[in-house]
């Protein structure tokens, strides 16, 4: 048996020794199967992938609509022919209707006719008011998913559950895009976001063993198909999917100055929702406060939240498709290029 005692990995090496690890995995299968390392491995989407589209009519030239089980909803309230002629209104007697008698179908409806409403706002180009609409969906799937109160009521079997999930994902990604568009997605700040109707401080923060200096820029998931990866990992639960591409920058470690330039991981972004934003719209004029957690879901696949595991929807996949398709990687002396092409001679 051999004695040797294996090398200590520091925990900030720890994502590198598994980037690695998959490209040498990955290296291995794509020569096993193309045979060529020049093959794209990414294409952009026309649109980006939204496991909402069918569901809620989000096809390009008309218009989002609400479900049948929510327009049943509006239906009992007597809401309906409120909704079709003015929006707004009924979305704000939904509220109050939630203030006096808060219940789990209440909370989906709202949160599914606010992502409704937020995307035809930003399909008119009123960003403020989408931005608004999408954070009370995400405040209230939120809500539903993981108040302790519902716990008694709410059924995982029910196809609403996964509706729930994937409103506040679609909406926090909705959101993070506008975020981003303002130039405002940035690692380890808080930034206040002036709506026309709240104002929302947001904290970003890292949850991973890479620090916010490490990060150039976030791309989302949700805009790209992989090509050429037999096996795809993709984890379900909730949390925006990103692709972190890595940035250089000074008092790297020593290890650091060999990684690759341009080498992109797996991010998940996890929104928080502090107890004032459960409110919904009803509290017009307040300070939302937010917490933006970027996870790594190589160190985590589930996190705690109001004292229960919450699973990260996650995908590993995406960031090394994304990597293996840099155009740095066709330069012959691009060494981590020679992981999949054996046949190159290293020029040192």
């Amino acid at each position: 048996m051999n004695s040797q005692r294996p090398p200590i990995v520091r925990p900030l090496d720890l994502r590198l020794w598994s980037c690695a690890l998959v490209l040498l995995w990955c290296g291995g299968m794509l020569l096993g199967t193309s045979g060529c390392t020049g093959d794209k491995f990414l294409d952009i989407r026309k649109r980006p992938y939204n496991p909402l589209e069918q569901q809620l009519n989000l096809v390009p030239g008309k218009a989002p609509e609400p479900t049948d089980r929510t327009r049943q909803l509006l239906r009992r309230f007597d809401l309906l022919k409120p909704y079709e002629k003015d929006a707004a209104v009924a979305l704000a007697e939904l509220s109050a209707e939630i203030t006096r008698d808060p219940a789990p179908e209440k909370l989906h409806a709202f949160a599914e006719l606010s992502y409704v409403q937020g995307k035809r706002a930003e399909g008119m180009f009123h960003e403020d008011d989408a931005l608004d609409l999408y954070g009370a969906s995400v405040a209230h799937a939120y809500w539903y998913l993981l108040d302790p109160d519902f716990d008694r009521f709410r059924n995982p079997y029910d196809p609403h559950f996964r509706r729930a999930c994937d409103l506040y994902n679609g909406a926090l990604e909705a959101s993070l895009r506008l975020v981003k568009k303002q130039g405002k997605l940035l690692p380890e700040q808080t930034t206040t976001i002036e709506t026309g109707r709240h104002q929302y401080e947001i904290k970003i923060v890292c949850r991973g063993s890479w620090k916010a200096a490490d990060i150039e820029r976030l791309e989302f998931v949700n805009d790209y198909q992989v090509k050429g990866l037999i096996n795809q990992y993709h984890t379900y639960g909730l949390g925006v999917p990103l692709i972190a591409v890595r940035k250089s920058h000074p008092g790297l470690d020593r290890a650091e100055k060999y990684y690759p330039p341009g080498l992109s991981f797996a991010v998940t972004a996890f929104l928080r929702v502090m107890h004032d934003s459960h409110s919904g719209t009803a509290d017009d004029g307040k300070v939302k406060h937010c917490v933006l957690e970027l996870h790594d879901p190589l160190r985590a696949t589930d996190i705690e939240v109001a004292n229960r595991r919450v699973p990260l929807e996650s995908d590993l996949s995406m960031p090394l498709a994304f990597y293996l398709n840099s155009p740095r990687l066709k330069e012959k002396n691009f060494a981590t290029r020679g992981l999949l092409d054996t046949n190159l001679v290293a020029p040192y």
